[in-house]
């Protein structure tokens, strides 16, 4: 019986709000007649993130054989698979910032809009 009395205590508020206590999305209202009703608030869902690459375009680096192609996930996600020799060698991914890879002085950037820059090491 203490520890009840303890719970109202804590709990005790002016006669005009009834005191309420939440935890972890529980919220428990104790009313002025010793009633006690709870109930769960539920967390709005949130989207579902995009998961579907979609091809947005191929391009030729700067040695003239290798070529990326170009996938956006979304506004500030993108991806680009580089191939040399018909092989992929590198997936870069920019997501909200630029990605970089080097393969042999072929130096490739992915910037976060999707752009793609490529240059060769000065011999």
């Amino acid at each position: 019986m203490r520890a009840s009395r303890t719970f109202r205590t804590a709990l005790a508020a002016p006669a005009h709000v009834p005191p309420v206590a939440q935890h972890n999305g529980l919220h428990v209202t104790l009313r002025p007649d010793g009633r006690a009703s709870s109930w769960v608030a539920h967390a709005e869902p949130r989207p579902e993130p995009a998961d579907e690459r979609v091809l947005i375009g191929t391009s030729t680096l700067a040695d003239g054989s290798t070529t990326a192609k170009i996938y956006r996930l979304t506004a500030d996600h993108y991806e680009a698979e580089v191939f040399a020799d018909g092989k992929r060698r590198d997936t870069l991914v920019a997501d909200g910032r630029a990605a970089h890879g080097e393969n042999s002085g072929l130096h490739v950037m992915l910037h976060p809009d999707g752009r793609l820059a490529s240059w060769g090491e000065e011999a």
